[in-house]
């Protein structure tokens, strides 16, 4: 039984190939999208302003986790 939850658990605990890679792309779409539909809802910004803006909004929290956490 606990073999067929292996994949699942190992994808909840993000133990996977290629795991932070992927967490980084949707850290990276998540920030994109928040700027998509805030501060660029009429889409009037420059293109590289947009995306710094996105990378800053989509790395931004795991940055500022660990400084909280103290860690």
């Amino acid at each position: 039984m606990s073999s067929l939850l292996d994949p699942l658990v190992a994808f909840g605990t993000g133990n996977f190939y290629l795991s932070n890679e992927m967490q980084a792309l949707w850290m990276a779409v998540q920030g994109a999208v928040a700027i998509r539909h805030g501060p660029n809802k009429e889409g009037k910004l420059h293109w590289f302003h947009a995306f710094c803006l996105s990378m800053l909004a989509g790395f931004a929290g795991g940055w500022v986790g660990f400084v909280w956490m103290g860690e």
